[in-house]
């Protein structure tokens, strides 16, 4: 490679290093030399990684981080919304008990902290609560979801109302995944150019050195 070639010219020429070239040549050395041990961590931190979103206070914590995360969190909210509003409609449609379709319901939502908010929903019905108040109560839900529950509940069409839901947030999740995947792409751009950029600076900074020593 470049780094190690250039590190020779250094050396012979006596160059006074900047710590970051030398963390630059330094790593350099530890990927030529120890590269297996580089695919051994990655391995041992995903396995590790894995056991613990695998434990139940590991996906707790980890369901509760994906909602509160910065952009993601957002399309995390709104897939699970769907989901609940979707599958609750289509059992309401065919004549399943509210309470029976709230627990079928739970069990279809991938993220903990939604479940929990349907199974108490689920207890709170049970105990003679429309659905909004417990829903609302969550601080979970959007404000525009509860009004919308309310009101479909009011109205006696909370079936239909939970599949308007369903339709405008699958809408949404698909801009805010379309506006994602443009973000991404200038993002990687940038982040891969300002390594080039470091690398050959921290290459280039020497080098000028050198060919002063030379004039």
């Amino acid at each position: 490679s470049v780094v190690p070639k250039l590190e020779k010219v250094f050396v012979s020429m006596k160059v006074v290093l900047p710590w970051y070239t030398e963390g630059l040549i330094g790593f350099s050395k530890f990927l030529q030399a120890k590269w297996y041990l580089v695919i051994i961590v990655c391995f041992l931190i995903f396995l590790a990684a894995r056991a613990w979103y695998r434990s139940q206070r590991g996906r707790t914590t980890f369901d509760s981080w994906a909602l509160a995360a910065p952009i993601f969190g957002s399309i995390v909210l709104r897939v699970n919304v769907s989901k609940f509003t979707k599958t609750l409609s289509t059992l309401l449609s065919s004549g399943v008990p509210i309470i029976t379709a709230l627990e079928i319901t739970k069990n279809t939502i991938g993220n903990q902290t939604i479940a929990r908010v349907v199974e108490e929903a689920k207890k709170s019905v049970q105990e003679g609560e429309a659905l909004n108040v417990p829903i609302e109560r969550s601080n979970v839900f959007p404000p525009l979801v509860v009004h919308m529950i309310k009101t479909g509940e009011k109205t006696g069409d909370l079936e239909k109302m939970l599949g308007h839901i369903a339709k405008a947030y699958d809408a949404e999740v698909e801009r805010k995944i379309d506006s994602l995947i443009s973000l991404i792409e200038p993002l990687m751009i940038i982040v891969m150019g300002g390594i080039v950029v470091t690398v050959v600076l921290s290459m280039l900074i020497p080098m000028l050195s050198v060919m002063n020593q030379v004039r």
